[in-house]
């Protein structure tokens, strides 16, 4: 098994990925979400109009990339407490990641 390229909180390590996680976290998730095989447009407009399931949608995406690349979970930030108290961590993690691995 392998761990996360980047840690929970690296949050100024890429301040591209920050910047667009804070101001754009639709199209982040829209481009995640498509590079995991699923549809662009219509993640972005489920990750706008869902708000209050923001969570719960970027803790899928975070077990399908660690399914896909077969990353161990990583304590508790790694689950859904950790999406619930600092989704853009989550989120902006995921992204990293899949540029990574890229």
């Amino acid at each position: 098994m392998s761990t996360w390229t980047h840690e929970y909180f690296d949050l100024f390590g890429d301040m591209t990925s920050c910047l667009m996680n804070t101001f754009l976290p639709c199209h982040v998730f829209g481009q995640a979400k498509e590079k995991m095989g699923g549809g662009y447009v219509s993640n972005c407009l489920m990750f706008v109009c869902c708000g209050c399931f923001r969570c719960c949608f970027v803790s899928t995406l975070r077990d399908e990339v660690k399914s896909k690349y077969n990353i161990e979970n990583g304590g508790t930030c790694d689950g859904c407490l950790g999406n619930w108290f600092c989704n853009c961590c989550a989120l902006m993690q995921v992204d990293r990641e899949l540029k990574a691995q890229a």
